[in-house]
């Protein structure tokens, strides 16, 4: 869960987080039955009556993994307890303890420490006190005590209490509670009593803070409530001063083994949807019908549940009140960002499903909402539709292997032709190794497409058949430069499909499946990769160095069409990765219009680093008579723990030869500096609509306790 927002949190947590790790070294060790008791000195005696052992200079007692030195050691066996004066040491794997005296009583598992110091290991915890009690199994007491990570003196940071007293999975009652940096108390809170767990616990979590012309101050809240073990529930209370008001829950369960789920529901109340759109530029709009009001909400429930008989069952439900609604808000209670803008359609769906060896079936009952249309009755709804898949199955002790797709789709809607569609589509493949060289696969499928309609022809059907036939091999090539050893493969391919002609304008059109298109096609590929070896510490490092992939096709069909102008060659797409060194990456990939000799589109990658930790990127995303983007970004290591970055991303579009126009979608620069024990981030966010400062401090063992939005 997120971290707590006031001091009272931060000191409480802080300390149960130290005092609940693990019992303290010095003070938690029970005897281990069997073990013998091992006691060193420079004079040692023993008393018969009381049955006391008294060591006395350079004392030590070892008891399996636990070692207690002190200049005098009084250990009553008849008692099992032990009492160590002078110069106390403690010492077992996971810290160390020191103090001027330390009693255990081993029997009623307690003890107590003056002048005591604590390190514990695993999250390098260092812990003072006066006192230092531990009063059961689960229950310290620290008087006059300071808890820090960090390793420096004064540290950088530390809490303190006059008085602490904490059980473990229960309750901590602190008193007199300082936050201070640098030995100097920065904040306060008199008195703590909270819940404390290492489990989830109830409480507020990190607001955040915004300013934008079209929010105005924004302030968001959320508070955590861990009903039980299996159950939790978070409360959304938004508020934006130009804006209006937001509120939601969402709540988390788990039934048991295999069974969980999550609901949640944000409603927002607008002071002004006019308002509203003004902020939206044309092309953010997108198309989406203007239907929203004052009050607009989104409902979702996420649930899956494992059945008996390997049965799998999965529900995904999402409303929302209006077509504009994710132009405006999040889907994701937890990620409030801007990526839900492009969503032009909400799906719902419940599924059921199941998997044996190579077969596959799939039930599932569909609902989609188009966020273009201001009514759905158009929109067809797959309630339910049905996938039996089977995949290379080897047919008995032949060399034949079966797969299959098939499907049954009831499409229903109110306005337009409905009805259920049958599609049926096994096929039979035949692997073969001509004189281990090449990979040849020649593969024969049928087709029987089935409907039963809503209008017109109540039945209707198609049959089809495809052929294909794939043709690879593998050349290999191993060399040796000095040391190195390189291995360059290249991987060649061909392959051929087949589809005759049918005429299917008698047949529905739901979807892809109703109109298969003929074919008659010859594809190509080539695929090359370089990869390097090298000895490092008398290890083999290896190292990919290039991956080229190129690929076209040739449509038969379309070369011996009449009437001029053909053009049987596709779209050339290509992959090329380069990794020149470990620091330097680069990438493209795209497709090239043979004829137009022009890319319809393409991505461009760099990213660049050194071993001080910098590092640069670009992007280029590319698609030709569209909006293209450019990404950059830049981190600097500037001194020891110190560094600074930068992100920008852009929109870039050509209208026009020689009419560039760029837009700035956001830019952030910021620096982020990290010690041994706390670090800070400081941000300058830019949007459109909104300029952000964002301040982020992480205290080692607390996380992040501090990341407010601040108006810029």
């Amino acid at each position: 869960m997120g971290k707590r927002i006031t001091l009272r949190h931060l000191l409480s947590l802080s300390i149960f987080f130290f005092l609940s790790l693990h019992s303290l070294p010095a003070l938690s060790r029970t005897p281990q039955q069997g073990l013998p008791i091992e006691i060193e000195a420079d004079r040692l005696v023993h008393e018969r009556e009381g049955d006391t052992y008294t060591a006395q200079g350079r004392a030590t007692i070892r008891w399996g993994g636990l070692r207690i030195e002190a200049e005098r050691i009084i250990f009553k066996r008849a008692e099992n307890r032990a009492i160590a004066i002078g110069n106390v040491v403690v010492t077992e794997r996971r810290g160390i303890a020191r103090g001027e005296r330390l009693e255990i009583d081993f029997s009623k598992d307690t003890g107590y420490m003056e002048e005591g110091y604590i390190f514990y290991r695993p999250e390098n915890l260092h812990i003072k006190g006066k006192e230092l009690e531990r009063l059961g199994e689960e229950t310290y007491r620290v008087r006059e005590g300071t808890f820090t990570t960090c390793d420096c003196s004064p540290p950088a940071w530390s809490f303190s209490s006059s008085d602490a007293k904490v059980t473990r999975g229960e309750y901590l009652v602190s008193k007199h509670t300082f936050f201070r940096i640098k030995d100097v108390p920065i904040l306060y809170s008199p008195y703590v009593v909270i819940p404390v767990s290492r489990k989830r616990q109830t409480g507020f979590l990190m607001p955040g803070f915004g300013y934008s012309d079209l929010k105005g101050l924004s302030l968001y809240n959320a508070f955590f409530w861990a009903i039980d073990r299996s159950r939790d529930a978070t409360f959304y209370l938004d508020y934006e001063a130009n804006r209006g008001l937001g509120k939601g829950i969402q709540y988390r369960y788990i039934r048991k083994r295999g069974s969980e789920g999550e609901a949640f529901f944000y409603h927002y109340r607008e002071r002004s949807i006019e308002r509203l759109r003004e902020y939206r530029t044309a092309d953010e709009n997108l198309g989406h019908p203007q239907d929203a009001d004052r009050d607009r909400w989104l409902f979702t429930f996420k649930h899956r549940e494992s059945l008996p008989f390997g049965i799998d069952l999965r529900a995904d439900v999402a409303e929302v009140s209006d077509d504009e609604y994710f132009l405006d808000f999040w889907r994701d209670p937890d990620r409030r960002d801007r990526s839900d803008r492009d969503l032009q359609r909400l799906e719902s769906n419940l599924t059921l499903s199941k998997g044996w060896g190579r077969w596959s079936l799939v039930t599932q009952f569909r609902y989609f909402d188009d966020l273009l249309k201001e009514d759905d009755d158009d929109t067809l709804q797959r309630l339910p539709q049905v996938d039996l898949t089977v995949s290379g199955l080897k047919l008995w002790n032949s060399p034949l292997y079966f797969s299959m797709e098939s499907s049954g789709v009831n499409f229903y809607r109110q306005k337009g032709i409905d009805g259920f569609r049958l599609d049926l589509h096994p096929s039979l493949s035949l692997p073969l190794r001509p004189w281990d060289l090449f990979e040849v696969t020649p593969k024969v499928g049928v087709r029987e497409t089935r409907y039963w309609v809503s209008e017109g022809d109540r039945t209707r059907s198609r049959e089809l058949y495809d052929l294909s036939l794939d043709l690879q091999t593998t050349l290999v090539r191993i060399f040796s430069r000095g040391e190195r050893r390189f291995r360059h493969t290249i991987r060649p391919e061909i392959s051929y499909s087949y589809i005759p002609f049918r005429d299917q304008g008698h047949l529905p059109s739901f979807d892809e499946i109703d109109r298969i298109e003929k074919e008659n096609k010859v594809t190509y590929s080539i695929t090359s990769i370089l990869t390097g070896r090298r000895m490092e510490g008398g290890r083999k490092i290896y190292h990919d160095y290039l991956y080229l992939r190129l690929s076209q096709s040739f449509d038969i069909n379309e070369a011996r069409r009449a009437g001029g102008n053909n053009r049987p060659f596709s779209e050339i797409t290509g992959e090329l990765n380069l990794y020149p060194t470990d620091l330097i990456s680069m990438g493209a990939k795209g497709e090239f219009d043979p004829y137009s000799r022009y890319f319809k589109k393409y991505i461009l990658t760099t990213t660049i680093s050194d071993r001080r930790g910098d590092r640069f990127s670009a992007g280029y995303n590319y698609t030709r008579g569209s909006d293209n983007y450019i990404d950059l970004s830049l981190d600097l290591t500037i001194t020891r723990g110190l560094k600074a970055f930068h992100r920008s991303r852009f929109s870039h579009y050509k209208p026009i030869p020689g009419d560039d126009r760029i837009k700035t979608l956001e830019t952030v620069f910021g620096v982020r500096y990290q010690s041994q024990c706390w670090g800070i981030e400081i941000a300058r966010i830019e949007r459109p609509d909104e300029r952000l400062v964002t301040v982020t401090i992480n205290l080692l063992g607390l996380g992040e306790v501090l990341k407010p939005r601040l108006p810029f």
